[in-house]
């Protein structure tokens, strides 16, 4: 789904159910991928929406948030279900977590925060 179909379907406040559902899914093709986005939280898994990931035909980048502060959120590399990758933190900025070409896509809880 192309970026600017993204953001302009996107529901402009989180329902706040944090698991996809069919509200959500009506609005994309991709069922997993909730358009409306919540504030970053400990145990939310985001997708990386860097087109050059798909374009290179890579796995997509999963980050599950694990503490978040007043401007950043600490995140590690995951699998869809939230299991860690890798031990490597990564800083992303809060208000990256949206969908956007720089931005995150929000897909979930992980199984063991839900």
């Amino acid at each position: 789904m192309a970026e600017d179909s993204i953001t302009a379907a996107a529901p402009a406040v989180h329902c706040g159910n944090l698991a996809p559902h069919d509200a959500h899914r009506a609005w994309s093709a991709d069922a997993d991928v909730c358009l409306g986005y919540p504030p970053g939280a400990p145990g939310q898994i985001w997708q990386d929406a860097d087109k050059r990931i798909a374009a290179e035909k890579r796995p997509p980048r999963l980050l599950r948030i694990v503490e978040v502060g007043p401007t950043h959120a600490s995140c590690k590399l995951c699998g869809p279900e939230g299991d860690f990758i890798a031990e490597r933190t990564l800083r992303i900025r809060l208000d990256r977590l949206r969908p956007s070409s720089t931005g995150y896509l929000y897909r979930g809880m992980a199984r063991d925060a839900r």
